[in-house]
């Protein structure tokens, strides 16, 4: 199939108020992943608050950081 995606990773960041759904919203990122052979990361944050809220959350900059930077790498940036 041809795709101007070739190549790239698709990426999902997701938060949720509570740790209900997000599951359910990764299926169709990692069935469009599938399809056009694209690698495929996510990272799913559940029961991060309100706005704002997801900064209190301990744990999750240095869970981020190396995530973001591979990320990065793999698009050769």
């Amino acid at each position: 199939m041809q795709t101007p995606l070739k190549g790239k990773v698709l990426v999902l960041l997701a938060s949720a108020y509570e740790g209900v759904g997000l599951e359910d919203l990764e299926k169709p990122f990692k069935l469009t992943a599938d399809y056009t052979n694209m690698p495929f990361k996510s990272l799913l944050v559940p029961n991060a608050g309100v706005s704002g809220e997801i900064r209190k959350l301990s744990g999750l900059r240095e869970k981020l950081l190396p995530w973001a930077d591979q990320s990065l790498r793999a698009r050769g940036m």
